[in-house]
């Protein structure tokens, strides 16, 4: 492990409200990710199967991986 500067409250710090304020940012990042992701799963869960497995195929190509999702899909859309 490298050795700290001289007066430096961490390797990346040079104190420790500098270290504080880093942590709040990737918090902040870290909460927005959420955000996004909170929202990409309400939008997935309005598309009907069938609109899921066309997606699928848009990003990946027909067929193409993801083939437990498929199969998970394939199974949801049977039942409606």
């Amino acid at each position: 492990m490298p050795q700290r500067k001289e007066g430096w409250f961490s390797q990346r710090h040079q104190s420790a409200d500098a270290h504080r304020e880093a942590q709040d940012r990737y918090r902040a990042d870290e909460e927005d990710r959420g955000e996004a992701i909170r929202a990409r799963q309400a939008a997935a869960r309005l598309r009907t199967p069938h609109e899921q497995l066309r997606r699928l195929d848009e990003r990946l190509g027909d067929g193409v991986g993801a083939r437990k999702e498929r199969a998970r899909l394939a199974r949801k859309a049977e039942v409606e």
